[in-house]
């Protein structure tokens, strides 16, 4: 039944050497049940000799059976644990060779590595910065707008929702800086910059230099309503600035026009068109007497 070459010492002790050899027994157990399926049925009684040898045995041979199986079941787990503790092991000793070889041979590589991929990122984004940032005001430059509106001008066209474009213009900064200097004028645009701003209450409105003392604020999925109140809320921070301009004809201090263009993008039509609704209302804004903003709906077909 079961060969004793692949057993251990111990489990063939205790299968074929026990006081009556297990294999004699399970071989006798066999026959003893097959000649009682055999017997005759008048000869099936309570005495007949192979039933009542399979009754007085098999108790017996269940548990001999019973303590085979849990010692093999014994000496399996063993070699399980056995094969864990090697496999542990050989896993240490892989880790250990890696660490090795990651510090004294791959770590002074790998931080040669990163340190140039540190070199060449913060020389990216120092070009990055430069090419998309006002060196003077520190805000977003004509160019980093013209990529802003162009891709909000897309979205907005997908979502259907308006846009509101607010143009500001230093009023008559010309006299400012022959009155001043045109160092004092650097600093006005730099103060007129951050108080524009600092008066975004969204992280989604945007601001930048347009040129020279003109200063342009998009306003995402805004309203009229909206658009006017920031507005309105622009040209006061920047009087609010109090400023020195003894030339002005207005006030005498610093102050801004503003042109506020609405309309809802158009894949069909570029978003010139909404720059040039708020240049139009700006002009209007300074023949009005300037300090003051004026508003163009745009309607776009």
């Amino acid at each position: 039944m079961i060969s004793p070459r692949p057993l251990s010492p111990q489990m063939q002790k205790m299968y074929f050497n026990p006081p009556t050899n297990m294999q004699t027994r399970i071989n006798r157990y066999n026959l003893e049940a097959l000649a009682l399926a055999n017997e005759p049925a008048h000869l099936l009684t309570p005495d007949n000799p192979h039933l009542t040898y399979i009754l007085q045995n098999r108790e017996n041979l269940l548990e001999s059976l019973d303590q085979i199986v849990s010692l093999y079941q014994q000496e399996s787990e063993a070699k399980v644990q056995r094969l864990q503790m090697l496999e542990t092991t050989s896993g240490v000793i892989i880790l250990l060779t890696l660490a090795f070889l990651g510090l004294y041979i791959f770590r002074p590589l790998a931080n040669t590595l990163l340190e140039e991929r540190a070199q060449l990122e913060r020389a990216l984004l120092e070009e990055c910065l430069l090419s998309s940032v006002d060196g003077l005001t520190g805000i977003a430059n004509r160019r980093h707008f013209d990529q802003f509106l162009s891709q909000l001008w897309s979205l907005a066209a997908r979502n259907g929702e308006p846009i509101a474009l607010i143009m500001c213009d230093i009023d008559l900064f010309k006299a400012y800086n022959d009155t001043y200097g045109h160092l004092q004028g650097d600093e006005c645009l730099q103060k007129v910059a951050a108080a524009l701003k600092n008066s975004m209450k969204r992280q989604v409105d945007f601001v930048a230099r347009y040129g020279g003392e003109e200063f342009v604020v998009v306003l995402s999925n805004t309203d009229v309503e909206g658009a006017t109140k920031v507005a309105e809320t622009l040209r006061a921070n920047v009087e609010n600035l109090a400023i020195p301009h003894r030339l002005s004809s207005i006030t005498p201090k610093v102050t801004i026009s503003l042109g506020v263009a609405i309309g809802y993008a158009n894949s069909a039509v570029l978003p010139q068109t909404l720059i040039e609704a708020a240049d139009n209302a700006l002009y209007q804004a300074k023949l009005d007497g300037r300090n003051r903003y004026k508003l163009f709906i745009l309607i776009i077909k």
